[in-house]
C-alpha cells in the first residue's frame, strides 16, 4: 500500500478511539446480557467474553496518542451516532428465553463487523510508525476469532433459520448506522 494512503496521527487516534468505545460498549452489553441469560453455557460464554472485551478496551486505551494538540481520550465514542441505538437494540433481548436473539445478534452481527473494522485499521496502519499497535490489533483479532468460534458451537444447536434472520437484522442495522469502525 502506498505511503499516501496511511493514516495520519489524528485519523489513527480517531479510529483507535472508536475501537476503545466499541470494546467498552461490548463489555457492558455482554455483561448485561449475561445477567439475564438463563442458559448456563450461554451465560458463562457471555460473561467470559465480556471480560475479554474489557481487556481489549484497556489495551487499546494505552495506545491512544497524546500530543500537545491532540487529546485522543476525548475522541472516545462511536464511529457514528446511530451506533448507540444499534447496541441498545441488540442488547434489548432481555427475556430469559431469548438466547438465540442475544447470541446471533452479538456473534453474527456485532462481532463480525468489529473484526472487519480491525482488519481495515490493520491495513491502513504503517508497519513502521504503528508496529506496536499493529501487534496488539492482531492479538485482539485472534481473540475475537476464538471467541466467535466458541459462540458458533452454541449457535449451531439453535434454530438455524432464526439465527440467520437475526444476523441479517443486526447486520442491516449496523450498515444503516454507518458501520462500527
Amino acid at each position: 500500500m502506498p505511503a499516501t494512503t496511511r493514516l495520519t496521527l489524528h485519523a489513527s487516534a480517531r479510529r483507535v478511539a472508536n475501537l476503545v468505545w466499541l470494546e467498552e460498549r461490548t463489555f457492558e452489553a455482554l455483561g448485561a446480557l449475561a445477567r439475564v441469560e438463563s442458559e448456563p453455557a450461554a451465560k458463562l460464554l457471555l460473561a467470559r467474553h465480556a471480560r475479554h472485551h474489557a481487556w481489549h478496551a484497556r489495551v487499546l486505551r494505552e495506545w491512544l496518542p497524546q500530543t500537545h494538540d491532540l487529546d485522543a481520550a476525548a475522541l472516545v465514542g462511536p464511529a457514528a451516532p446511530a451506533l448507540d441505538e444499534v447496541f441498545a437494540e441488540v442488547t434489548a433481548a432481555r427475556d430469559p428465553d431469548q438466547t438465540l436473539e442475544r447470541l446471533a445478534g452479538v456473534y453474527r452481527g456485532l462481532i463480525p463487523a468489529a473484526v472487519d473494522g480491525y482488519h481495515s485499521l490493520i491495513e491502513e496502519c504503517s508497519p513502521v510508525a504503528d508496529g506496536a499497535l499493529l501487534r496488539w490489533l492482531r492479538v485482539i483479532v485472534v481473540d475475537e476469532d476464538r471467541d466467535r468460534a466458541e459462540a458458533e458451537e452454541l449457535l449451531g444447536s439453535l434454530d438455524r433459520g432464526r439465527v440467520e434472520e437475526r444476523a441479517r437484522e443486526v447486520t442491516s442495522r449496523l450498515a444503516a448506522a454507518g458501520g462500527l469502525a
